[in-house]
């Protein structure tokens, strides 16, 4: 039994049945939560509009509400769902078709962005089974984003080129200016999305394999990698950020930096963390002195990933000690607390070649941990640095000159470094 077929065997899956033939030649799902939103044709028209590829495209909006939303929620979810109906019964394309779901009165304990994502996604997959072809793709996207023209054809031609990939991390930017949020929000979001590709440039240079973006409006799947991890999580937050980090392990993993994905700078409490909820907090403050994760913490990583995991392999288990004591102190108590000896000696046990013994140690050590590790070493606030300052040093570490004067400038300096250096995992 295939993969496809086995996942949507299980009881976990929660596809629905939409009562319409799948597109001709579907090759590409894509997938859109929909909570509280007042402009979701607006995304939805950017769609549309994009330039078509050779295979055939479903999007699936799932529109949400939970058991204790307030009326005006409801309200508002009712009138985005009636919306995109009568918007869809002005089309006509053969390449395309726009599924809206209704979910409405979800339990508290699941509602969230989790669980619509994985409503859509699972459907996204049964979509997939049903058009007769599998090598289909889910492509991940939010409510409130615009894409370029060149966004399908793009992915297309990637996925021509690198006939394996699993994944595809795509290139996003947030305006910087504009007439539809306040001048707060666009500098909260400049400063915001510089943390971004300030950490994920910082993980490039500690060595850690997986240094990709995680954000949900930014990748899409191969549906049979998707339904090898297990599919979607329903967690209320962070869902795309435990998704990503079980998809890098299959490997094949590139990013598509050739287009673009738009997020919309707004503030919102539509999620427990992530870029809305930070602009908000920016932008009530005035705060603009966005604080991040020590850049020294990263050279630490550099020299643990980079030279110690080698000593590792290589020396007998009694001997841990002897190398960790040239680690920081801070990393030591950290491994510690995470019974590293113990996951040591396992992979060591089962790891026939440092290759592989490297592989299982980042399975192990994975984007989750390095946060976890971030935190713990951050709990007092104060060893945070200021995300302009941190930026620029790591710029100085990675040999990159920029005399940038501002949050502004030295954002476009790290775009262009993302978009002139794709990343990939073969």
């Amino acid at each position: 039994m295939n993969p496809i077929t086995k996942y949507l065997k299980e009881s976990t899956t929660r596809a629905l049945t939409i009562d319409t033939d799948p597109v001709n030649h579907l090759k590409y799902v894509v997938v859109i939560p929909c909570y509280d939103e007042e402009d979701i044709l607006h995304t939805l028209n950017s769609i549309y509009m994009a330039h078509p590829p050779e295979g055939g495209i479903e999007v699936i909006i799932v529109v949400n509400s939970s058991e204790s939303d307030t009326l005006d929620v409801v309200s508002r979810n009712q009138t985005s769902f009636r919306q995109i109906k009568k918007w869809n019964d002005t089309l006509n394309s053969p390449h395309i078709q726009f599924h809206p779901i209704y979910l409405d009165n979800l339990a508290d304990k699941e509602a969230g962005p989790g669980i619509a994502r994985k409503t859509g996604m699972d459907t996204a997959l049964l979509r997939i089974k049903q058009s007769g072809c599998e090598d289909g793709h889910i492509i991940s996207l939010d409510a409130d984003c615009e894409i370029k023209p060149n966004y399908f054809t793009t992915i297309e031609q990637t996925l021509k080129e690198q006939k394996k990939v699993n994944a595809g991390i795509i290139y996003f930017e947030h305006p910087l200016e504009g007439n539809k949020c306040s001048s707060a929000n666009y500098q909260a979001a400049a400063n915001y999305e510089l943390f971004l590709r300030y950490y994920n440039r910082g993980l490039a240079f500690a060595g850690f394999p997986y240094p990709f973006h995680t954000i949900g409006s930014a990748f899409f799947v191969r549906a049979e990698a998707y339904a090898k991890q297990g599919g979607m999580n329903k967690r209320k937050a962070g869902e795309d950020f435990y998704f990503l980090n079980k998809i890098f392990q299959l490997g094949h993993i590139h990013e598509v930096n050739k287009t673009c994905v738009i997020p919309s700078p707004r503030p919102s409490e539509r999620v427990l963390f992530g870029t809305g909820p930070e602009i908000k907090k920016m932008s009530a403050n005035h705060k603009m002195e966005y604080k991040v994760y020590d850049p020294n913490y990263f050279k630490i990583l550099q020299s643990f990933f980079n030279t110690t995991l080698s000593e590792f392999y290589k020396r007998s288990i009694d001997k841990i000690d002897d190398i960790l004591k040239d680690q920081s102190l801070e990393l030591m108590n950290f491994l510690g607390k995470n019974n590293f000896k113990k996951e040591i000696k396992r992979l060591k046990d089962n790891c026939a070649s440092e290759q592989t013994f490297r592989k299982q140690f980042f399975h192990w050590f994975n984007g989750l941990r390095v946060i976890q590790f971030m935190h713990s070493v951050h709990e007092d606030e104060n060893k945070k640095v200021p995300v302009f300052e941190a930026s620029r040093y790591l710029l100085k570490q990675m040999g990159v000159n920029d005399d940038s004067k501002n949050v502004y400038e030295l954002l476009k300096t790290y775009r262009k470094i993302e978009r002139e250096n794709s990343y990939k995992i073969s």
